[in-house]
């Protein structure tokens, strides 16, 4: 690598999150019915959502795998029998109960500001080995996702991943002799 002239990239900004995120995702509020949110997964082939409060501030995280795992965990302790539960996908015929998605929600919030570098992003999942991250205002509302694909999609169309993070990492641009293969460029 070399150093390139400072006075060639003086207006060149890296990406943040709001430019690369997934806005407006699909989130539930921390009161709603298990069953409700089962259904609206299965609707919308969703695999995680974020809880949000009356704000709209992230409070946690819901997946799949935490509405299986209580409907699981029901059926083992006896809660609900056999007779009542289809093994087809229709939700609708679980049976009902006054659990919200707080009582299974994973009450960790991992953000980063819209503003945030791309570099930054991914150095945060990379820290926390997660796929997904929030992207929140000033405000710490919830305006979008942002996850690896993303990254990965912005880095493939621009091919400014490395210079980017060089960027982030030491306050000066370096040239990178890293190359995107023919087959991911579009």
């Amino acid at each position: 690598m070399r150093l390139l002239k400072r006075s060639l990239d003086l207006q060149w900004q890296p990406a943040t999150a709001l430019d690369i995120m997934t806005p407006d995702p699909r989130s539930v509020s921390e009161n709603t019915a298990i069953l409700e949110l089962a259904d609206a997964m299965q609707k919308h082939e969703i695999h995680a959502a974020p809880v949000i409060d009356a704000a709209g501030r992230p409070k946690g995280v819901v997946t799949r795998t935490d509405v299986i795992e209580y409907w699981n965990n029901r059926l083992m302790s006896g809660a609900a029998s056999t007779s009542q539960v289809s093994v087809s996908q229709n939700c609708h015929q679980l049976p009902r109960d006054e659990h919200t998605v707080q009582d299974i929600m994973t009450p960790a919030v991992f953000h980063v500001h819209e503003s945030a570098p791309i570099a930054a992003v991914a150095d945060r999942m990379l820290a926390l080995e997660i796929r997904c991250l929030f992207v929140t205002d000033k405000q710490g509302v919830l305006i979008g996702t942002v996850n690896i694909f993303d990254a990965l999609r912005h880095a493939a169309r621009n091919n400014t991943w490395h210079a980017s993070y060089m960027l982030e990492k030491d306050s000066c641009l370096l040239e990178s002799t890293w190359e995107l293969p023919t087959a991911l460029r579009r």
